[in-house]
C-alpha cells in the first residue's frame, strides 16, 4: 500500500512535543501572508506553531513547515548550517514517525 497523504494532527502534535520537550499547539490560519508558510511563537505554556492554510494541504508540506519551525525552537531567527541540519533531522523524524497513524482523529 502507498503512503497516505492523510495528516494525523494529534500524532504530529505529540511528535512535536517529543522534539522540543514542551507543550505544543498547532494552528492553521487563513490570515497569514501568502509568502509565509508558518511561524513559531513561544508562550508561557510552551510553543504555538502557526501554519498557513494555503501551504498546509499535503502531508509532505505540513512536515516540511513543521520541521522548519521546530528547528527555530533550537536556533531562533537564523538559517545557519546548524539550523539546516536540525530542520533536516526533524523532517526525517516527522516523515518516519508521522506515517505511523495509530490514532483516530
Amino acid at each position: 500500500m502507498g503512503k497516505s497523504n492523510k495528516i494525523s494532527w494529534l500524532l504530529l502534535r505529540r511528535l512535536s512535543e517529543e522534539i522540543v520537550k514542551s507543550h505544543v499547539d498547532i494552528h492553521i490560519s487563513t490570515q497569514m501572508s501568502n509568502d509565509v508558510r508558518g511561524a513559531i511563537i513561544k508562550t508561557q505554556k510552551g510553543i504555538e506553531i502557526l501554519l498557513n492554510a494555503k501551504w498546509a494541504k499535503r502531508a509532505e508540506d505540513v512536515y516540511q513547515t513543521l520541521a522548519h519551525e521546530l528547528a527555530h525552537f533550537k536556533y531562533p531567527n537564523i538559517h545557519s548550517k546548524e539550523w539546516d541540519a536540525e530542520a533536516k533531522r526533524i523532517l526525517e523524524y516527522l516523515k518516519t514517525k508521522g506515517g505511523e497513524q495509530d490514532e483516530e482523529e
